[in-house]
């Protein structure tokens, strides 16, 4: 294992929540579009947990593009429970490995950064948060950044 995927788990074990629910999900959410909103910038963010899409916000500059990216990101989260970060350095960055190695649509999953996985202590895994728009680093820091605002 590499030391990018050993900090990129490490992330994500620090970064889990005491307790998820829509409200949380709906402060989050908008957090990260008043930050769009007041920065001018092309993103959209998406939440889902426990089989329901929480959150979705796609700024007026957003692209087509950019929410096609979004849903492929939260695919990658929750195919694997692990931040689309951690499957791009555990497959290289080569998207064609989603296809020849797990039989997976290229299309439909990305190998690039930008969306984290729901984690509850005490519950695991439940869902996915999502941000395109920017670079990919750019998008899973800000996402980082405002779990890490709403941790209990």
């Amino acid at each position: 294992m590499t030391e990018e995927m050993i900090l990129a788990l490490e992330e994500e074990k620090q970064l889990q929540f005491k307790k998820f629910n829509a409200e949380k999900a709906l402060q989050i959410g908008q957090k990260i579009a008043n930050y769009a909103i007041e920065k001018d910038l092309q993103i959209c963010v998406e939440i889902v947990a426990n089989g329901k899409m929480l959150f979705h916000f796609s700024a007026d500059k957003c692209i087509p593009d950019n929410d096609h990216w979004l849903k492929r990101k939260i695919n990658t989260v929750m195919y694997f429970h692990h931040s689309s970060k951690f499957i791009h350095f555990k497959l290289n960055g080569d998207s064609t490995l989603i296809h020849s190695k797990y039989g997976l649509k290229t299309e439909d999953y990305a190998v690039i950064h930008g969306g984290f996985p729901i984690y509850v202590e005490n519950a695991g895994f439940i869902g996915a948060i999502a941000v395109s728009g920017l670079q990919p680093n750019e998008d899973h820091d800000l996402v980082t950044q405002t779990i890490q605002e709403f941790l209990d």
